[in-house]
């Protein structure tokens, strides 16, 4: 580079263009460090004039003008450039999304079992969770607006029979991608106080779900292995895959057997 512009300087007078330019780059490249060695001024001068130096003298201008100051900034481009070589690289030779394996099933299972199992949680702690996450208030909004939020037949099953009433359904959030999900919530009775609960967590049979119940029967359920304060289950019809999360898990068993006698009803 100190060659190139030696001859570019060695001319009898420099084009406009090339001066312009250099000036803007002594500009904001180091002038402090310029001005210290006395540089600033001289090649400066010399260029707006448009005059000639002997040989021994310009070629010693441009020595200290690629002085340390200039090295550091060459050292900084020198950076950057491997920085781009390298993101240039990886984009060549580097994974593609296409080759970033899916979650595993089990792992799906377990993210899932682990939400529902907190959001179950949340919903018998707190009246105001149960409002906030009850956008229908009777069963049959709860199968027309959940069918209509998931994209497929929703139930909202009748688990009177066990003691659980009906309080409340609405969207929710389990991590099943970008898939969306729905939550119905019952709760027994006991002497006129609020007793167990249960919540029936579903989404439909789609993307990583899908993979969920690829080797399950439809009305089969089983137990959702990961770490959590209650056990879930989970179960498919062939349409949406269910979660359920119980207060009293003495009443698990009857809860999923009565949720698979409604769905096999509804296949008939």
């Amino acid at each position: 580079m100190q060659e190139a512009v030696g001859r570019v300087m060695a001319s009898d007078s420099a084009p406009s263009a090339l001066r312009a330019s250099i000036t803007q780059m002594l500009a904001t490249t180091g002038a402090a460090g310029l001005e210290a060695s006395g540089i600033e001024s001289e090649v400066a001068g010399r260029i707006a004039r448009g005059g000639v130096a002997t040989s021994s003298r310009r070629h010693a201008t441009l020595a200290r003008l690629f002085a340390a100051p200039h090295r550091a900034n060459l050292a900084a481009v020198a950076a950057v450039l491997a920085l781009i070589l390298g993101a240039v690289l990886f984009g060549i030779y580097g994974r593609t999304i296409d080759d970033v394996p899916p979650p595993r099933t089990i792992d799906v299972v377990a993210n899932v079992a682990q939400y529902v199992d907190g959001e179950h949680t949340q919903c018998t702690a707190s009246i105001e969770h149960i409002r906030q996450e009850s956008t229908w208030l009777t069963r049959r909004e709860a199968e027309l607006g959940m069918s209509n939020l998931l994209g497929a037949p929703v139930q909202a099953f009748d688990l009177s029979s066990l003691g659980y009433e009906f309080v409340g359904a609405g969207g929710s959030h389990v991590p099943v991608e970008t898939q969306p999900s729905g939550h119905l919530i019952y709760r027994k009775t006991i002497n006129g106080r609020p007793g167990p609960m249960v919540s029936v967590f579903m989404a439909p049979v789609r993307g990583c779900c899908r993979s969920i119940c690829a080797s399950m029967q439809p009305g089969e359920w089983q137990v959702a292995k990961a770490s959590c304060k209650r056990r879930v289950l989970y179960s498919t019809d062939g349409r949406v895959v269910y979660f359920l999360v119980c207060c009293d898990e003495r009443d698990q068993s009857k809860v999923a057997e009565t949720i698979s006698l409604a769905q096999a009803a509804n296949r008939r």
